[in-house]
């Protein structure tokens, strides 16, 4: 008896395509909808639920909790993310907590030591003055705009 190969099969892909495909068939968005439709966003799909993964394996690695992914790491890694942020802002994730976040103006003003520093002047040797141009008596040193205030 020879296998049949599914969609996903040959797509190399681990989200089933063929059922997305039904899925999108009776959800009635289209008229017709390819098989290619499916397939598309099977990988779609599949290269998100990786990311955030990937995400969440890490939070949880710096818990010190290498062999469990929780609810809380996938909130985290989410939150975390800015364009996962973006995409799931409006998504709560039952288990996940919340990310703590203090506002930049609800925290107090640090303080600062200030260190007096010596300045440790120089010999430099002493320029000539150049003289002074001497002004014509029917021009004004100033701009347009500012002889037009003083008019």
């Amino acid at each position: 008896m020879v296998k049949s190969t599914t969609l996903a099969d040959k797509a190399n892909l681990n989200f089933p395509a063929g059922r997305i495909v039904g899925q999108l068939k009776r959800g009635r968005y289209a008229k017709r909808i390819s098989k290619l439709a499916g397939v598309a966003l099977a990988s779609a799909l599949q290269s998100c639920t990786t990311e955030v993964m990937k995400l969440a394996s890490e939070a949880a690695r710096q818990k010190k909790m290498q062999h469990r992914i929780k609810p809380r790491h996938i909130c985290v890694a989410i939150r975390e993310d800015e364009e996962l942020n973006q995409l799931l802002s409006k998504v709560s994730i039952a288990g996940g907590g919340v990310v703590s976040h203090i506002h930049g103006a609800m925290e107090g003003k640090k303080k600062t030591k200030t260190v007096k520093v010596k300045k440790v002047k120089k010999d430099k040797p002493a320029k000539e003055k150049k003289p002074a141009k001497e002004k014509k008596a029917g021009k004004s040193t100033k701009s347009k705009k500012g002889q037009k205030m003083l008019e």
